[in-house]
């Protein structure tokens, strides 16, 4: 009996993705690393380098940024991400559970609200950020809470009128994406969706540790006296004191390289032009219907 040949999948570009939220619940964010299929195998061996010379043997995610290691690391990381700007974007999409979209949302779904956030994120790089021919393979870490099916018949849905009622979105961005495949990985076997996390961590950081932030970074300026207690804004945990001087060296480098990403001004790490290749956003409520999904024993087209 003769089978059929498989249909063979073709795509040229990459994109990884990871979700993350700050300790205390108030943020989450979503990070997604996407650059040229040809670059893959230069810079992963390159990234392989780099924690294996920093003594990482495990997966490099922003919660193990507690210690000296670590920090090492992603300092490294850092100057290797700056050093690929030609190929590589960062995008991480930021929200705050106590804006209008999420406050006081009863029966708030928030795994379907993750679903949302990643339409947004996924279908605005993918569509507006690189080259309108570029075709897709997205491989997102397997531990996240999504329905990675239903998500993906969302994104290359044909039904334009019904996403741009739920999404408030042009209908021409359906047009313009080609996700070829979504293919769940298993994030200690895919070293870019451990850079996803990482950059997810530090932007849902950014704006939950914030004020903490500023005080570190006063003290570091030799302006601890504009505090009372002094003995209450030096008590830094261990953690504190590796992740603020990683979030002070990368807003330093981003405004060197003219990056246009804010920290001091939005209280958080805000990218002010979303067409640069690190791109921090923090999601804003888009209409006054724009709310996070309730629980229902409906199913819908889109998540």
């Amino acid at each position: 009996m003769s089978y059929p040949h498989p249909i063979k999948i073709t795509y040229d570009h990459l994109a990884f993705s990871d979700d993350s939220g700050h300790e205390d619940g108030r943020y989450n964010s979503l990070g997604l690393i996407t650059f040229p299929f040809r670059y893959e195998a230069s810079l992963c061996d390159e990234l392989k380098t780099i924690f294996s010379s920093s003594g990482i043997n495990g997966e490099f995610k922003w919660q193990n940024i507690r210690g000296a290691k670590y920090k090492f690391a992603a300092e490294k990381l850092h100057a290797f991400i700056f050093s690929h700007l030609d190929k590589i974007r960062v995008d991480v999409l930021i929200w705050d559970m106590k804006d209008s979209r999420h406050k006081d949302i009863s029966g708030r779904d928030d795994d379907a609200n993750i679903g949302r956030m990643y339409y947004q994120l996924v279908r605005n790089v993918l569509s507006k950020r690189w080259d309108n021919n570029s075709s897709w393979l997205w491989r997102p870490d397997k531990q996240s809470s999504m329905d990675w099916k239903t998500l993906g018949k969302c994104l290359v849905s044909k039904k334009y009128q019904l996403a741009a009622d739920l999404f408030g979105i042009n209908k021409t961005d359906f047009i313009k994406l080609q996700l070829k495949m979504i293919r769940v990985v298993e994030s200690h076997k895919e070293i870019f969706v451990q850079v996803a996390d990482y950059f997810a961590g530090l932007g849902a950081y950014s704006y939950g540790h914030f004020e903490k932030y500023k005080e570190w970074e006063m003290i570091q300026r030799g302006q601890s006296s504009l505090f009372e207690d002094k003995k209450v804004v030096k008590n830094w945990s261990n953690s504190e004191k590796v992740r603020f001087p990683l979030i002070n060296c990368f807003d330093n480098e981003c405004k060197s390289k003219i990056l246009t990403v804010g920290l001091n001004s939005t209280k958080g790490l805000k990218t002010h032009d979303p067409s640069k290749p690190i791109n921090f956003w923090l999601y804003t409520p888009q209409h006054m219907l724009d709310k996070a999904p309730r629980y229902s024993n409906e199913n819908t087209e889109f998540i």
